[in-house]
């Protein structure tokens, strides 16, 4: 997990229309690209989305209030999480997509 809540999102890009309000709170995954050229997959909360596009938001350390993200992403860089698998389940790449994530309503 990044510890320095000044790096910039690379990948990140907002839509040329985007909603203006929360459409829901929906535990994702979403890939990262740092300046650095580094990337990871980021526990994150859907906020709003499009068909082709997904803003979430996730805090870098949870002691520091000022480190939240809200970033726009492509919906292929964004997975739904599976919050009813259990521990002993192998995860899967099989998630949802964020373009999925339009159709949730």
């Amino acid at each position: 997990m990044s510890m320095n809540p000044r790096r910039r999102v690379t990948n990140g890009e907002v839509p040329s229309k985007a909603p203006l309000r929360r459409m829901g709170e929906i535990p994702v995954l979403v890939r990262v690209r740092w300046p650095d050229a580094t990337q990871e997959w980021q526990a994150a909360t859907a906020l709003r989305w499009t068909p082709t596009h997904v803003m979430v938001t996730w805090r870098d350390a949870h002691d520091l209030p000022r480190c939240d993200h809200f970033e726009w992403f492509r919906s292929e860089d964004v997975a739904r999480q599976m919050t009813w698998a259990s521990a002993s389940t192998h995860r899967t790449n099989a998630a949802p997509t964020g373009q999925e994530l339009a159709y949730l309503d």
